[in-house]
C-alpha cells in the first residue's frame, strides 16, 4: 500500500511539473504552460522550410520571366525593362530597413512607436531616391554606358523624361505605367513580413504562385502591343492580386482592408496632391522654359514644397511624437553610458 501510494505521488508531482502546477502555502497556482522545446523545434523548422520555398520559388520565377521577356522583346526595350526592375527590387528591400519586422516582433505597439516607424520608412524612401540619382553617373561607367544616367533620374525621381532629350521620350510613358503600382505597394508593404512572422508562410508562397500565374498570363497577352502593354500589364497584376494578400490578412492576422486605407489615408491625399501640382505645373513651366531641364527641376521643387507643407499641416502632432521618440532615445543611450 505504501508503494501504490509513492507511485501515485510520483505521477501526480510529474502530472504537475508537466503543466507548470505549483503548491504553496493555500490552494495550488498554475502558471502558463510553456511549450516543449519539440513544438518550438518543429515550428521552427517548419518556417525555415516554407521561407526557403518562398525564396526558391521566387528566384525561380524570376529567371523563367526574364527568360520569356529576352525572347519576345527587342534588346532595348528588354534593358529598360530589366534596369527598372533591378532598381525598384533594390529600393523595396532597403526602403524597408527591416521596419516590418520591428512592428510585427514588437511587443507593444502604441501610436508613438508606428508613428516613428512609418515617418522612417518614409525618409528611408526619400533617401535611397536621392543615392541613386547622386550614383548614377558611378552606375553608369560600370556598364560603360553615360546614357544610362537619364533612366536612373527618370527610375530615382518618377518625373516625365520629356527634357531630357528625345533619345530617351520612350521611357516616359513605361515609367509613368510603373508609377501606378504605388497603391498596391503601399497597401502590401506588411503583407508578406506580418502572414510569415504569424507562423502562416503557406499563405504568403500561394499569393506568389498566384502572382506567377497572373503576371505570365497577362504578358502573353499584352506583348504583342509593345512594352508599355507590358508594363500596363504588370501593373494590372498588382491590382489584381492585392484583395487577395489583403484578403489573406484579414483572414489569418483579422487587419481589414479597410483598417489599412484609414491610414494610408493622410500620406495617399498628400502624394494625390503633389502629383496633381507637378502635372499642372510641368505644363506651365514647358511653356516658359522649354528645351532645357528647368521645367522639371521647377516641378519638382514645387511638389516636394507641396508634399512637405501639406504633412506639416496635417500631421503635425505625428511629427512632434517621432521627435520626442527620438530623443527621448537619445537619451536613454546617453544615460546608459
Amino acid at each position: 500500500m505504501r508503494r501504490c501510494g509513492l507511485r501515485v505521488s510520483k505521477i501526480v508531482a510529474a502530472e504537475l511539473r508537466e503543466n507548470q502546477v505549483y503548491v504553496s502555502q493555500g490552494e495550488p497556482r498554475i502558471v502558463e504552460r510553456r511549450p516543449r522545446m519539440t513544438d518550438l523545434k518543429s515550428k521552427t523548422i517548419g518556417g525555415v522550410l516554407w521561407s526557403v520555398a518562398r525564396a526558391g520559388w521566387s528566384s525561380a520565377v524570376t529567371l523563367v520571366l526574364f527568360i520569356v521577356l529576352a525572347r519576345v522583346l527587342e534588346p532595348k526595350d528588354f534593358g529598360l525593362f530589366a534596369l527598372a526592375s533591378i532598381l525598384v527590387e533594390v529600393g523595396r528591400v532597403v526602403s524597408s530597413g527591416g521596419l516590418g519586422d520591428a512592428v510585427i516582433r514588437s511587443q507593444e505597439l502604441d501610436d508613438r512607436f508606428l508613428s516613428t516607424v512609418f515617418w522612417l520608412n518614409l525618409a528611408l524612401s526619400l533617401g535611397f531616391a536621392f543615392l541613386i540619382a547622386l550614383a548614377a553617373p558611378i552606375y553608369a561607367s560600370l556598364f560603360d554606358n553615360v546614357d544610362n544616367v537619364h533612366i536612373i533620374y527618370a527610375l530615382a525621381l518618377t518625373l516625365p523624361l520629356g527634357s531630357l532629350g528625345a533619345e530617351w521620350a520612350e521611357a516616359v510613358p513605361v515609367t509613368q505605367m510603373l508609377s501606378l503600382m504605388v497603391i498596391p505597394f503601399v497597401f502590401n508593404f506588411f503583407c508578406g513580413p506580418a502572414l510569415t512572422a504569424s507562423n502562416y508562410p503557406s499563405e504568403v508562397l500561394k499569393v506568389a504562385m498566384v502572382q506567377l500565374l497572373t503576371t505570365i498570363l497577362c504578358t502573353w497577352i499584352a506583348v504583342r502591343f509593345g512594352l508599355v502593354a507590358v508594363a500596363a500589364a504588370y501593373v494590372l497584376r498588382a491590382y489584381v492580386t492585392m484583395p487577395l494578400q489583403q484578403y489573406m490578412l484579414a483572414r489569418r492576422l483579422s487587419i481589414r482592408m479597410s483598417d489599412t486605407g484609414s491610414a494610408m489615408t493622410l500620406p495617399l491625399g498628400c502624394a494625390l496632391t503633389m502629383a496633381v501640382s507637378v502635372h499642372f505645373s510641368l505644363r506651365s513651366f514647358e511653356t516658359q522654359y522649354a528645351g532645357d531641364w528647368t521645367p522639371a527641376l521647377l516641378s519638382v521643387a514645387l511638389g516636394a514644397l507641396v508634399y512637405t507643407v501639406l504633412v506639416m499641416v496635417l500631421a503635425w502632432a505625428k511629427l512632434r511624437d517621432m521627435a520626442m521618440t527620438l530623443l527621448s532615445t537619445l537619451r536613454k543611450r546617453e544615460s546608459s553610458r
